[in-house]
């Protein structure tokens, strides 16, 4: 098959014949050659004759063609000018040289003045569509080349305009009738109701009431009460947006009830938004729900699949005046430790009083238990080395700090972890130990922030307390009888709870100085803690030169920057925070360090009006609302102060952020 198409490739029918009849003339030439001068003559004709046909039908091919090709380009020519589709041909930098009528029709300007990226910069930003009045338009783009006067090739683009705006119409209807569950809870019901008199407090009930049940109707929203502090929201996502502008007015619409209660009435929202089905969207609330509350309340948390979202938290944890939970905690913290082989209690990084001081009393809760325990401790905060000396005076301790690497051999199957004043993955002093246990209990005061560690076995996350020292320091009394506290153990829970309170200043509640009264009468001494303490005259000089360089951003609100690198710049930054904090007129204070492992540390201190927490978290970092730190890698310190002050700015607009 292809030797014959090559074949009639080659020779065409007439070549053929043409060789043919000279065969045969050839051959008459031989036997007669007046046969061969008249089949010759015959054969001139006849050869003529073709010639002649030939070029008359190439003629008038070459005429039909060109009919055919002047017929095309008026085709082209009224497609492209009458076409429906808006098209338009830009040039190698973008504008525009060409367009047809129904381009001008809807962009309305004349082509020159136009370049394409203009035109098109929404399809770049919001998913592939151009918006003209109210109409979507999804551009296609075709490239190709022309030569241009001096012979050479240019590029052009052909965009055309596709009319989208029933699939965009019908898109964004979808996204805004996607449902969002809400639970809502009363953070202090019990007690705001018990600081009332009787008769008012059904006044209260029905004012709570009254309040969460306007909100929900203002969204066309299904609320139902399914206990008597607890609700489910169910509302359209298109007013989730307006929620998150006003920053959740109704947590200050709640607070504002006042019908004789002398506690204000907080709540705790959690949404769950895009979940793919109704069971996961309940579970991303609850997940929220969980993240509000153990972030002291009075605050909304989103939790959009895999991000979360806070708004609110401008009030104190509220202090639970009993100890019930506690109890409950110790108890199963105690059959938690008998079920265990050996123990293990690791803190953050860079630990401090409170992480060190929350490590020793458990070891001595553990050690009452009869079972082996280790505190995990890779690197020592120089402000600690006054009481590391201390310890290590002591036989007893002998062994018992170990480095991460020294636990890694030690860990066992049926080992049981403690991490005590951090909750956060990333945040502990070694995070690639926490897959090697199976049981994990966590101990913490700090509100709830993302990247929490997962699936521990026993959750104690207390925001209302002062410290983590000031947990354990309760758990102790109810883990075992035969606890043996000595001075030590005593002046390291004590620090842990005076550094954090900033002197039994900040976040101190009834419950702060109670643990306090019980170390004092196991022999924990004032004069010894202040010793431990106490800083050294290198450090003090440190912080003065940072405090010089203070400057007032906003009322009330003052930034101190220090760009050399400095040791153990995440402990300088805070205890200068907490210098300029006590300055007159300062309410809110953030220091900027740089480390020498040029980390930028950000530390953040405030009287309570303004919530540090959230602030920083939008920059990584996490606390307490009066107490907060950040710490960034791979940022110049100026972009970090730059991008802080941005921050502030957002939050507290009113307070005249320079």
């Amino acid at each position: 098959m292809l030797d014959n198409k090559f074949f009639k490739t080659l020779f065409s029918e007439s070549k053929l014949n043409f060789v043919f009849s000279l065969m045969l003339l050839l051959i008459l030439l031989y036997y007669n050659i007046w046969i061969f001068l008249f089949g010759a003559l015959i054969f001139t004709a006849i050869y003529w004759k073709s010639i002649t046909d030939s070029k008359k039908r190439k003629k008038e091919f070459l005429e039909y063609f060109e009919n055919l090709s002047f017929n095309m380009d008026i085709a082209t020519k009224h497609f492209m000018l009458n076409n429906p589709l808006p098209i338009a041909i830009s040039d190698s930098k973008g504008f525009i040289i060409w367009s047809n009528t129904s381009f001008h029709r809807i962009f309305g300007r004349e082509e020159s003045q136009i370049n394409i990226a203009e035109v098109i910069k929404d399809s770049k930003n919001n998913a592939g569509f151009v918006k003209v009045d109210q109409k979507f338009y999804t551009p296609i783009y075709n490239s190709f080349t022309v030569p241009d006067k001096d012979n050479k090739h240019k590029k052009l683009n052909i965009i055309y305009f596709i009319d989208t705006t029933d699939y965009y119409s019908l898109k964004d209807r979808y996204e805004k009738e996607k449902y969002i569950l809400a639970i809502i809870q009363v953070d202090n019901f019990e007690e705001a109701v018990q600081s009332m008199e009787d008769q008012n407090k059904s006044f209260l009930i029905a004012e709570v009431d009254k309040k969460i049940g306007l909100w929900a109707s203002s969204m066309g929203a299904s609320l139902i009460k399914f206990e008597v502090d607890k609700y489910v929201l169910i509302f359209e996502n298109r007013y989730l947006k307006d929620l998150e502008e006003n920053k959740f007015d109704i947590l200050n619409a709640v607070r504002e009830i006042n019908v004789g209660n002398k506690i204000p009435v907080t709540l705790s929202i959690g949404i769950g938004a895009f979940g793919k089905n109704p069971q996961e969207l309940w579970n991303f609330a609850k997940a929220a729900l969980d993240i509000a509350l153990g972030r002291g309340g009075d605050q909304a948390v989103i939790k959009k699949e895999d991000k979360m979202f806070f708004f609110g938290g401008k009030t104190q944890a509220v202090e639970k005046r009993t100890k019930v939970k506690a109890r409950v905690i110790a108890h199963a913290l105690r059959e938690l430790i008998k079920n265990s082989d050996n123990v293990f209690i690791m803190g953050h990084e860079c630990p401090d009083f409170d992480s060190i001081g929350a490590s020793l009393g458990l070891y001595k809760g553990i050690k009452a238990l009869e079972k082996e325990a280790y505190i995990i401790l890779d690197s020592c905060n120089p402000s600690l080395e006054e009481l590391m000396n201390r310890i290590n005076k002591i036989q007893h301790y002998a062994g018992v700090f170990i480095s991460s690497n020294m636990a890694r051999e030690k860990i066992g199957k049926n080992s049981l972890l403690m991490v005590v004043d951090v909750h956060r993955y990333d945040f502990v002093e070694a995070p690639e130990l926490l897959k090697l246990f199976e049981k994990i209990v966590i101990i913490d005061h700090h509100r709830r922030s993302e990247n929490t560690i997962e699936n521990p076995v026993l959750l104690y996350l207390e925001p209302y307390a002062s410290s983590t020292s000031e947990l354990v320091t309760e758990l102790l009394q109810y883990l075992s009888n035969k606890i043996d506290i000595q001075n030590l153990e005593a002046d390291a829970l004590l620090a842990g709870i005076t550094v954090d309170t900033k002197n039994f200043t900040f976040k101190t509640g009834v419950r702060t100085f109670e643990a306090a009264s019980y170390l004092r009468r196991l022999g924990a001494d004032v004069a010894s803690v202040k010793q431990l303490i106490q800083n050294d005259i290198e450090s003090f000089l440190l912080k003065a030169e940072i405090i010089k360089s203070a400057e007032m951003i906003a009322e009330g609100i003052v930034l101190a920057l220090y760009d050399k690198p400095v040791e153990n710049a995440t402990l300088l930054a805070a205890q200068t925070a907490d210098e300029l904090i006590n300055i007159k007129g300062i309410s809110v204070s953030f220091v900027i360090t740089r480390g020498t492992d040029g980390r930028v540390i950000i530390s953040g201190r405030s009287l309570g009006d303004v919530n540090v927490q959230t602030i920083l978290e939008k920059l990584g970092g996490g606390g307490h609302m009066t107490i907060a730190g950040a710490q960034l890698e791979g940022m110049d310190i100026y972009e970090v102060k730059k991008r802080l002050i941005e921050i502030i700015n957002e939050e507290y607009k009113g307070r005249g952020v320079k």
